[in-house]
């Protein structure tokens, strides 16, 4: 009973993240002496421990949850977790915790096995620190309107290349035919020659290395797919191909097939 009055006392604590807009020592303004900064501090101290919502100050913000909602928010991270394996495990794709290195780390960690039993996922809790305020008013007023993205999109890690500049090159077809007529076509600075036509129609696309060189190469659309490359880089909810200026370059064709075809492609991959 006691255990269960305790574990109820912590469900209600609240947790106060604090946000510092400025230098602790602008915050508590000049003082002459130690006693005058320690008593600054202790009204400062004092201002959070009384703080029982967020409030935001000149020079700081304090954002207030219940430490039932951190853990609620923990299980459901969790749960999302194990929506995932579920989906590795439908889609065949090995885990990355399924690597020996990770599960020799396991078995000795027996702390994050109880974590991991009952169900908590972790947390983010830099949000509460980092967001700006924006961030919390739309969530108070448009809470039911989100969901994880976790809930409704497969994530996995991405594709590790080694290289790239060359493996995900930029899509320059555009530029080129805007810069090259009909007529100078044949003096555009191309690694192979291809035709104007096919480039304006899709079929061929111009990708251009960003390493090194920086040459430009004509490929088979078949051979390339779109690649976001970089979030940060993306301005909208909805991401359509257009918006796609990398990609990945690869084929199931063995090299001889792809000279045998005169492919664009074999020329790049030669090169």
């Amino acid at each position: 009973m006691r255990h269960d009055n305790l574990q109820l006392a912590a469900y209600r604590n609240l947790v106060k993240f604090v946000r510092l807009d400025a230098p602790l020592a602008d915050i508590l303004g000049e003082r002459p002496d130690e006693n005058s900064r320690q008593t600054a501090a202790e009204k400062f101290r004092d201002i959070i421990s009384r703080c029982k919502e967020a409030k935001s100050f000149e020079k700081f913000r304090i954002v207030v949850k219940r430490q039932s909602e951190l853990w609620e928010d923990g299980l459901r991270i969790g749960r999302l977790f194990e929506l995932q394996r579920q989906r590795d495990l439908a889609d065949g794709v090995k885990s990355d915790s399924a690597d020996d290195d990770d599960n020799d780390a396991t078995e000795t960690n027996g702390e994050f096995e109880v974590l991991t039993g009952s169900g908590y996922g972790g947390g983010k809790w830099g949000k509460y620190l980092r967001a700006p305020n924006l961030y919390f008013r739309v969530r108070e007023n448009y809470a039911n309107s989100f969901v994880p993205f976790g809930e409704i999109a497969t994530i996995r890690r991405g594709i590790t290349s080694g290289c790239d500049a060359y493996f995900m090159p930029r899509d320059v077809s555009e530029d080129f035919l805007g810069k090259y007529s009909k007529l100078e076509w044949n003096d555009a600075p191309l690694q192979s020659h291809c035709k104007r036509a096919d480039v304006e129609s899709g079929k061929i696309r111009l990708i251009k290395t960003s390493g090194g060189d920086e040459t430009v190469h004509p490929i088979e659309k078949e051979f390339l797919v779109p690649e976001i490359h970089n979030l940060m880089r993306i301005k909208t909810a909805e991401i359509r191909t257009t918006q796609v200026l990398r990609f990945e370059t690869g084929t199931d064709l063995l090299f001889f097939e792809l000279k045998a075809v005169a492919s664009p492609y074999f020329m790049y991959l030669r090169a």
